[in-house]
């Protein structure tokens, strides 16, 4: 393997060890901020890992259509 693909192996290794790094800071925040609150209590759970796309990936779905969502199958997520 010649340099260029160690390195970019290196780096993908590096972006998974984040993204789950951030997944279990939120997980463990929110089943903190959870254990705190009620149902008038508004709750923050800061590093909730969230993101928004382009537009552009709004290309070719059926007319009418205003967005998309993206599930998985986490314990972690929006209600």
């Amino acid at each position: 393997m010649d340099t260029h693909h160690s390195l970019l192996n290196l780096h993908i290794v590096a972006e998974l060890n984040a993204h789950f790094l951030a997944y279990m800071v939120a997980l463990v925040t929110k089943y903190v901020a959870m254990q705190q609150a009620t149902l008038s209590q508004v709750v923050s759970v800061p590093n909730f890992l969230f993101i928004c796309e382009s537009n552009s990936l709004q290309n070719g779905i059926a007319s009418g259509v205003k967005g998309m969502a993206g599930l998985g199958r986490t314990k972690v997520s929006l209600e």
